[in-house]
């Protein structure tokens, strides 16, 4: 050690000891400073030194944890013994000098925590072997990528699975069961008119609603099965090696069952109902995607036959709904290429035999398919959305046409019948479109009538009837149709601010079987009369029919009897020959023909 001039050796060592403490002062300052905790280790494994962030990770001054052994102070959930083997210096060293990375668990009295661990051996010339930890909490950082996973995974709406994990777990049910041979079901459903919900109480209580069914759902199943929100009001059922083959079809009942019960939703009671497919895995070979998508078919046939129901896949099932979807797919763009248009058939007062208004009918002329029943495509167009604009159209073409009639039928201008879907009616713009509708044809209000399906009135009588108050003060008509199909209450009918009754075709066609039949109508009809209604009987086709009605005394109806729906100009000759026998005006006077066949039973809807 050489010396400064004029300096004593002694001086010099005591200003490089000064030095080497002011060195290792600022290094453990900033070791201090950092966010990772560092631990130096002895050959033993007891803790030599430390800095300030590690006596915060575990809470204690470091003139406590000097001398300690490491699992003592981080009392690991891993098995302490085999902890301290692992960083003890003589392990590390066959490790060769390389850097060892471990993560751990610790829980303490208020938390649990993870903590990475990162350790390397190092050895001076003339020391023991020691071993240095540098120690990471990483506990925000695992639950942040949880919590990822867990979002990647789930609905962040209901807390149920999502489509990606359910598609996982079946793929890996589907494996197990083919391992074991045994069988899986999918089950799928769909609530029915869920989108009235939405248009009638707005898209937060429809939300309370997806959340509440989630909940009920899980009820129904058992610990195993998974629950899964796969679309806006879609929900998918994984039931893994159900005990016997009558396992699927109970739950799905159960399923039924308890959606029924009324939910509490906006301050009102409302009930929910769902079609359910179900389809049941007992072969080898099948994908994921294919058992759902079997299962989603059987829940569309569910629905196109009548709702409500559940539906099990088989050969007819698969047919079916994929025709469905394909006439699905191709109503999208139906409208925009403008393959719709109107029919009109005539409403004829029967004491006189002559026409007094017309009702619009809307079809579709598919350019492969020819003319799709309205049967078909109208609840496609409800579920789409498509029939909010699309019944849009129909009020103002209806509306032009009974203006451009003026003049061709006679002194009585002629009246004009528009069906409406109920989501139009409880989506909150028909009457803003009946409106504008009327003001652009220029046409009176009390001229128009509004259709609305009895069904569909007593699903939900309160949200309907602000609606229809708000229309009848526009001036136009409100009918009821297909009377008599959905169990109003006499209660209802008196508040509804309804003017016409429609008597739906079901019954004109027994009324000549017999008197029990023809007192059905007869109680309609004097139902009407103490309600100040006008009765209006639909689906008159045989003389015989028309002959009962007319006994009865019932004022109005239409049929094919009558004419079959006509497009303008026939309806134009229609309104000619009408005018040719009115002229007449002889007991003689010929009533207008049958025109060609019997129609289909179902009638056509808007």
């Amino acid at each position: 050690m050489s010396t400064r001039k004029g300096e004593s050796p002694a001086e010099t060592s005591n200003e490089l000891v000064d030095q080497l403490r002011a060195t290792l002062g600022k290094m453990e300052l900033a070791l201090s400073a950092i966010d990772e905790s560092i631990v130096w280790a002895d050959e033993t494994g007891r803790i030599q030194w430390c800095n300030e962030t590690f006596e915060r990770l575990v809470g204690r001054p470091r003139i406590t944890i000097v001398g300690t052994a490491l699992p003592e102070v981080l009392p690991l959930e891993q098995d302490g013994q085999a902890v301290a083997r692992a960083f003890h210096p003589v392990n590390l060293a066959r490790t060769a000098g390389r850097p060892l990375t471990g993560t751990y668990e610790w829980r303490t009295e208020d938390r649990r925590r993870i903590i990475e661990i990162s350790t390397a051996r190092f050895q001076a010339e003339a020391d023991a072997p020691s071993v240095i930890l540098v120690i990471h909490d990483v506990t925000e950082r695992i639950a942040l990528e949880e919590e990822l996973r867990h979002q990647a995974l789930h609905d962040s709406l209901t807390g149920l699975a999502n489509g990606v994990l359910f598609m996982d777990r079946l793929a890996l049910s589907i494996a197990r069961g083919e391992r074991r041979h045994r069988p899986l079901a999918v089950i799928f459903l769909d609530l029915d008119d869920f989108a009235t919900v939405n248009d009638r109480l707005g898209r937060q209580v429809g939300d309370e609603l997806l959340v509440a069914v989630g909940e009920r759902l899980m009820g129904c199943l058992r610990p195993v099965d998974t629950v899964a929100r796969v679309g806006r009001d879609e929900f998918a059922v994984l039931l893994d090696e159900p005990p016997d083959a009558a396992v699927p079809l109970r739950v799905a009942e159960r399923i039924v069952e308890t959606l029924a019960a009324p939910f509490e939703l906006g301050g009102q009671h409302s009930s929910v109902h769902a079609s359910i497919g179900i389809a049941v895995v007992t072969s080898h070979g099948q994908t994921a995607e294919e058992v759902l998508r079997q299962a989603d078919f059987a829940m569309h046939a569910a629905k196109t036959r009548g709702k409500n129901r559940v539906e099990v896949f088989d050969a007819v099932t698969d047919a079916s709904a994929q025709d469905r979807l394909a006439l699905k797919l191709d109503l999208d763009g139906a409208f925009r290429r403008g393959e719709f248009f109107l029919l009109y058939q005539p409403v004829m007062d029967l004491r006189t035999s002559t026409i007094i208004g017309v009702e619009a009918l809307l079809r579709w002329n598919h350019p492969e398919r020819g003319i799709v029943s309205p049967a078909e495509f109208i609840p496609l167009a409800e579920e789409t959305g498509l029939i909010v604009p699309l019944g849009r159209w129909v009020l103002e073409q209806a509306c032009r046409q009974a203006r451009a009639w003026d003049g061709e039928a006679g002194p009585r201008p002629l009246t004009m019948a528009v069906n409406v879907s109920g989501r139009q009616v409880l989506g909150g713009g028909v009457v803003a479109d009946v409106g504008r509708a009327l003001e652009a044809a220029d046409l009176e209000p009390s001229r128009l009538t509004l259709e609305i399906t009895e069904s569909f009135l007593m699903q939900d009588a309160e949200a309907s009837m602000t609606t229809l108050v708000e229309l009848k003060k526009l001036g136009v008509r409100l009918a009821i149709d297909d009377f008599g199909t959905g169990y109003s209450s006499l209660s209802y009918l008196r508040r509804f601010p309804i003017d016409v009754l429609k008597i739906d075709p079901s019954f004109v066609e027994t009324i000549t079987r017999g008197p029990e039949q023809s007192a059905v109508v007869r109680s309609m009809l004097k139902l009407g009369e103490t309600l100040h209604l006008e009765t209006i009987a639909e689906g008159i086709e045989h003389p015989e029919q028309l002959a009962s009605l007319r006994s009865l005394k019932v004022p109005l109806g239409q049929g094919f009897y009558f004419a079959r729906p006509l497009d303008p100009e026939g309806m134009r000759a229609f309104l000619r020959e009408q005018a040719s026998a009115n002229d007449e005006r002889s007991p003689s006077a010929r009533r207008p023909r049958p025109r060609d066949a019997v129609p289909p039973r179902a009638k056509p809807r808007i």
